[in-house]
């Protein structure tokens, strides 16, 4: 028995086929499949290609698929699923499960193996989710770069670019983001980046810069160290008005999960969301990074939804291993 996990983000869409003790069998990655950024007909064509690949290469696991799960940004949407939904069927063998769901949601599972619990994930977006105890779902933020996405990687990067023009304005100084941005984009003045950073691609532009935010922290930058000390007050806001909308009816510690991109460094946003949570929650829980990749987490949804059993720290072990 096989299952695929399907994870589509906003820059790239990673479908896996993983046997039922979670080892993976193929990996294949096509552009993203967010239909709000691709339009319904390329992110149909993309899907129908990362089975068909799998397939082509696999055929007899393939026609052993018990279920798919595929966790798509923008599938939050009844239309989107609908037609990503429609995407997937004609290709898939007979009595195979099908979900289609939020993309937040295989975040969700990748850290709690298919359990409630709160992500906040911090890519180029960002968006905070959780799953409580009677099973009901609860987003906070997630709007997008125009009226949203505290803590991602574009507001960071954002950030950092308004800094460093001030910088270059002489309204403030004391910061080596000026300089470490110019690198970046091999000028020698700041403002000739001014035409790339109002193109189609200007969100991907500035949330590369959150890396160039970070490495400025490293380095004891105080204005860098301001932003980031900002955008985790932010996202600390925001999981403390998730979590204090969620029914937690067990004594566990509730798991709040950290991953994206940006939470690549997680170390530098913990204690602020650790602290903030103490203060406004209620609620005991547990921040966390993420140890697993969200592809794996609808893989685990793929399972959830087979009614596959399976043991945490093994699967775990197995798909890290083999992915």
């Amino acid at each position: 028995m096989y299952v695929i996990g399907i994870d589509g983000g906003g820059s790239k869409t990673i479908a896996v086929l993983a046997d039922k003790h979670g080892t993976v069998i193929a990996k294949e990655t096509v552009g993203p499949t967010n239909p709000n950024s691709v339009g319904k007909e390329e992110a149909s064509i993309r899907m129908a290609g990362l089975l068909s690949s799998i397939k082509g290469k696999h055929p007899l696991q393939y026609n052993q698929v018990a279920a798919l799960f595929a966790g798509i940004a923008g599938a939050s949407s009844p239309v989107n699923k609908k037609n990503l939904t429609e995407a997937f069927q004609p290709t898939l063998p007979r009595n195979c499960l099908l979900t289609v769901d939020h993309d937040a949601v295989i975040a969700l599972y990748s850290g709690t193996f298919g359990h409630p619990g709160a992500v906040h994930i911090s890519g180029t977006g960002s968006i905070s989710y959780g799953i409580d105890d009677e099973w009901n779902r609860h987003r906070v933020g997630g709007w997008g770069y125009l009226i949203g996405d505290e803590g991602s990687g574009y507001s960071i990067g954002k950030a950092g670019l308004h800094a460093a023009l001030q910088a270059h304005d002489s309204i403030t100084t004391g910061t080596s983001l000026l300089e470490k941005i110019k690198q970046h984009f091999r000028v020698a003045h700041l403002p000739e980046i001014i035409p790339l950073v109002y193109t189609q691609e200007a969100r991907q532009t500035i949330a590369q810069l959150a890396k160039i935010v970070i490495e400025a922290v490293d380095e004891n930058d105080p204005v860098a160290h301001k932003i980031i000390q900002t955008e985790a007050n932010k996202i600390s806001i925001q999981l403390a008005a998730l979590v204090n909308q969620m029914t937690i009816n067990t004594n566990r510690l509730l798991p709040v999960i950290l991953t994206g991109g940006v939470m690549q460094r997680a170390d530098l946003f913990e204690a602020a969301i650790r602290c903030h949570m103490k203060q406004h929650v209620t609620t005991p829980v547990q921040v966390t990074k993420v140890a697993l990749p969200p592809v794996a987490g609808a893989v685990i949804g793929a399972f959830k939804h087979a009614h596959i059993s399976f043991h945490e720290k093994s699967f775990a072990d197995r798909f890290n291993q083999s992915f």
